[in-house]
């Protein structure tokens, strides 16, 4: 699925709220440049992840736990 990053942060956090606690992505297409993939890590990195809802499911608790430095 291709989304622009206002149209991923819905789905991610549509995919949360329906119980998911991990989200995976395909950050680089065979024979891709490089700079091409830094930039659309930047872009997730910068306008994406900060606005996807944490689960609250308990099996998530332990990531959170280590993704907090806990």
């Amino acid at each position: 699925m291709l989304a622009d990053g206002p149209a991923a942060v819905e789905t991610f956090n549509a995919d949360v709220e329906a119980g998911a606690v991990d989200i995976n992505l395909v950050t680089m297409m065979p024979g891709e440049p490089v700079d091409r993939v830094s930039e659309r890590l930047a872009y997730l990195s910068d306008h994406v992840i900060p606005h996807v809802k944490q689960s609250q499911h308990p099996s998530a608790a332990p990531r959170l736990a280590i993704a907090n430095g806990a």
